[in-house]
């Protein structure tokens, strides 16, 4: 889903990192080896209606 943030993301915190990511390997193979992190974070967001938001982000 495509959607327009309204603010900076803040809050942000790592929830999975290196072997905890399941699309490792393939995150691997198109962009690079790195220490991959799976984060989250909250933002203010607009959706499609109009109607705005606070959303966690992954």
């Amino acid at each position: 889903m495509h959607f327009p943030l309204l603010s900076d993301i803040h809050d942000i915190e790592t929830i999975a990192s290196n072997t905890g990511i399941r699309e490792r390997e393939r995150l691997r193979k198109r962009y690079s080896a790195v220490r991959w992190r799976q984060r989250k974070g909250i933002a203010t967001i607009a959706l499609a209606g109009g109607s705005v938001h606070r959303a966690a982000l992954h």
